[in-house]
Formats: C-alpha cells, structure tokens, sequence
C-alpha cells in the first residue's frame, strides 16, 4: 500500500529508542494468504535497517528472513494482542465495514544485539487466522532477561485462539 521515508515521530522515537527526527522507513501492506486478503501490516523500521528494506521488493514475504540473510539476526520479540474496531481506512482496504472487528498485533522486534529492529501493528481480520502462546513455570520465577533489561515471568498456558475465535461471530459472511 506504502512505502515512505520520513522523521521519526516522538512516538516512534520512543518505540524505536532513536532520536526524534531520525530517518525512519514506514510501510503500510496488505497481506494474503492464498489469495484471500488476512491483514493490514503496518510497520517503522529503525534506521539501521534500512538500506537492507531499501532493496526489498514491496510484496517480499518475509522481512525477518531479508534481514537474516543480510547478518541481521532478528532474536527476541514482545506482542501485545487485542480485539479492535477497524477504521474508515482498515475497513477499506480489508474490504469490511467500519467498526467491524479486527484482532490486532502490537509488536516490537529486537536483533541479537538488543537494538530494536521494528515496531509494528498488524491488523487480522477475524477467522483467518489464530494465535497461540505458552508459557510454563511458577508465577513466582523469573524467567530470562529480555534484551531490553526486563525480565519475564513464567505463568500458565495461554490460547489467544479463542480471542480469535470470539471475533470470528461478528464477520460479515463472504
């Protein structure tokens, strides 16, 4: 959908743990899966990434394995999932109608060096895809150090399919 270069926003400065007014790259893509449209991806890429995205085509499939390849070992990641209403531009592009409910991805990606690679939001559209995530050990242990110096704690399993699933009632038929 887009692809721009510009001054990294307050916001994205913060996220990206770059000064303010660093070159940043944005992109906005729409994402299939056989031929069905899944998702909206939006991300910011930190600036020393960017020569290697520069030399991407806009429909490469996996940016992670782009960087990989490029020596940038892409290591640790942190997802916030949520269930939101899509936009007047979501609506659109995804072809539903606004307000329709959307499971979004909130992600900020670190390389093996602990820089921060990328900060994105994904946006899926309901009964297309599901997510899943476990966690094991005692809420009272604390797991590894995240590469931003925090640590995780262990807890019980968790299926965010079922969030999925719940939003899958509200998609209008195709």
């Amino acid at each position: 959908v887009s692809r721009e270069h510009g001054a990294a926003t307050e916001s994205e400065a913060q996220l990206l743990r770059i000064p303010v007014g660093a070159e940043v790259l944005r992109w906005s893509r729409v994402r299939t899966l056989d031929g069905r449209v899944v998702m909206l991806e939006r991300s910011s890429w930190a600036p020393w990434v960017i020569p290697v995205l520069d030399a991407l085509p806009d429909d490469v499939v996996s940016s992670t394995r782009a960087l990989a390849e490029a020596g940038v070992a892409v290591v640790f990641g942190n997802h916030r999932i949520e269930a939101v209403a899509a936009s007047s531009e979501e609506a659109r592009l995804l072809g539903v109608r606004r307000s329709s409910p959307l499971l979004q991805v909130r992600r900020e990606v670190f390389a093996k060096d602990g820089r921060v690679v990328e900060f994105g939001v994904d946006r899926y559209l309901p009964n297309t895809i599901a997510f899943e995530a476990q966690a094991a050990g005692a809420a009272e242990r604390v797991g590894p150090q995240r590469p931003d110096g925090a640590r995780t704690t262990g807890g019980v399993a968790l299926l965010l399919a079922a969030l999925a699933a719940h939003c899958a009632q509200w998609a209008p038929a195709r």
